[in-house]
Order: structure tokens, then sequence, then C-alpha cells
């Protein structure tokens, strides 16, 4: 059963020939959550961190142990990208954490002033110099 209630029948063949991955399986139910995030070049890192892993500490389905870690993984083009990595007690709660760690991270940001960026590109326009003056 999938998390929208749907049903799949996975033959034996599929089975058998491909990889299954057992999010409840193991010694341990706790599961990894990962949320990418970025901030304005320009943006203090350190600075960033802090209300990061602030943030992170501050959302109840966050377990302690492991503690959350904060990785600056990317200079993209437009955003310096940092990855939120943390722990739940079960993975089905990972669409809920996803959600209240986007929340507090994007109150903290705004609270520190710490710019979230998006795409921007710079259009040149040049006089077409090849068409004829038209009289009128």
């Amino acid at each position: 059963m999938t998390r929208d209630d749907v049903e799949i029948t996975v033959p034996n063949a599929a089975i058998a020939s491909g990889k299954i991955i057992n999010e409840s399986g193991g010694p341990s139910k706790k599961s990894r959550v990962s949320v990418h995030v970025g901030v304005a070049y320009g943006s203090d890192v350190d600075q960033v961190r802090k209300v990061l892993l602030r943030a992170a500490q501050g959302v109840e389905l966050v377990v302690e142990d492991p503690k959350p870690n904060i990785r600056f993984t990317e200079m993209a083009d437009s955003a310096l990208v940092f990855s939120v990595l943390c722990w739940i007690e079960l993975p089905e709660l990972r669409g809920q954490c996803v959600d209240s760690l986007n929340t507090a991270i994007y109150k903290a940001l705004n609270a520190e002033g710490i710019t979230i960026p998006f795409p921007q590109r710079d259009v040149h326009l040049y006089p077409d110099t090849t068409a004829t003056p038209t009289r009128s």
C-alpha cells in the first residue's frame, strides 16, 4: 500500500531481479531527512549554518540522536545551497517533517534577514542594424 492508499502488486520476477528498499527494516526504524536550502550570494556562511541548525533542532519530529547536520553543498547559479540533514523516528513521518522543516527554515531565515534568492536573468536588447528604416 502506498501513502495514498493505493495497492501495488509486484510480480515475483521484478522482485527477483530488482532492488527492494525497505525503509522500515534494519536494526533501527529511524530515517534520514534531507532538505536543500538556497541563500543569496554574499550571505554569511557561518550565520546561515547556525540559523539552519537552530531551525532543525526546533522541529519536534527531528530526533536529538543523531544530531542534525548542516552541509554547504553547492555554489549554484543563483544561490549558495545548503543541505539540512536530520533524523526522524519513523519513515512515514518524512512528509510531515519536511513540511515542518521548510516552515521553520523559512521563518528563521526571514527573521535573520537572510535572503532566499530566485533565479534571475539579464536580457540585453541590441538594435537591429540590418533593418531598413521606414518613413512615416
